[in-house]
């Protein structure tokens, strides 16, 4: 069962309001300030953006976003749609979970954006 660790209730009306991204990344700083970075992050496919995946990246953090399956990515220098990249992992690089349409959800593998 999901543990909350971090609550922030923010307005896009109130002053110094940045952005959503702005305030979801001040929540990721609290996870890496307060957890290990062994500790996995694993975020819904609302997360699924370039500003998360660099986060993660640039810290060497570990992480599973829960992605679309129309989500492109460059792997191995060519762009190439993520659920080509993931049917070629088998064991940790890869959870499968069926969904209505019986798709695959990707983990982390080496991504460049």
């Amino acid at each position: 069962m999901p543990l909350p660790v971090y609550e922030k209730v923010f307005s896009a009306a109130e002053k110094g309001f940045i952005s959503e991204i702005h305030e979801n990344l001040c929540c990721l700083q609290s996870l890496t300030k307060n957890f290990s970075l062994r500790c996995v992050r694993t975020l819904d496919h609302g997360f699924d953006a370039n500003e998360y995946y660099r986060y993660f990246l640039k810290r060497g953090e570990r992480f599973v976003i829960r992605a679309k399956k129309n989500r492109d990515v460059i792997y191995d220098g060519q762009t190439c749609n993520i659920m080509d990249v993931a049917r070629q992992y088998k064991g940790a690089y890869r959870m499968d979970f069926k969904d209505k349409i019986s798709g695959l959800r990707n983990n982390s593998l080496n991504w460049r954006l």
